[in-house]
């Protein structure tokens, strides 16, 4: 028995580790500072994806208004996840206008729809949160790790995409964006 509490011990703290490559996102210095449009704009992608909420509706992402729409992945047992989304709940406590200018979602990967429920209470998430339990989502965008960050237009499809956790300047600069 002891062997066996070892070895899910080691697995539980390589998952945990593998999730987030750094945890400097508090002070890190994003490397795309402001110039959104340059990646994957070119491509034109226009979306054509819905999601399932935490609330138990279907949103239609294509159709989510006229404001940025940012897509945070994250995992459950994703600590560098965690440790970013208290980022961005401290920040946006400090600044709520930044939520009234983008449409925000987390979205838990690999969870139903309770689970997505109990998560966001337990991370004390103050905007829409949806789940991916099938991960189709996650692929379909074309992302490999948690956290994985996702930022679109419905006029212009996909601006920005990170896999790993963003600077909180990078987050403000996202709410600026106009379609």
């Amino acid at each position: 028995m002891d062997f066996l509490k070892k070895t899910c011990l080691l697995v539980m703290m390589i998952f945990m580790v593998s999730c987030g490559q750094n945890k400097d996102f508090l002070v890190k210095d994003s490397d795309s500072s402001g110039d959104l449009t340059k990646v994957l704009s070119e491509s034109g992608e226009k979306l054509n994806i819905f999601l399932s909420l935490s609330s138990g509706e279907t949103r239609d992402l294509s159709i989510d208004g006229d404001k940025p729409t940012i897509l945070i992945f994250s995992g459950e047992f994703c600590l560098t996840c965690r440790e970013e989304h208290n980022a961005l709940i401290d920040l946006t406590n400090n600044r709520p206008e930044l939520l009234t200018k983008v449409n925000l979602y987390t979205v838990f990967i690999r969870v139903n729809l309770q689970k997505s429920n109990i998560l966001e209470g337990r991370w004390g998430i103050t905007w829409d949160t949806g789940f991916d339990q099938q991960n189709e989502l996650f692929s379909q965008l074309g992302c490999e790790q948690t956290p994985c960050t996702m930022v679109f237009s419905p006029s212009v499809g996909i601006v920005y995409k990170e896999e790993g956790p963003f600077s909180l300047d990078t987050f403000v600069s996202w709410t600026e964006l106009v379609d």
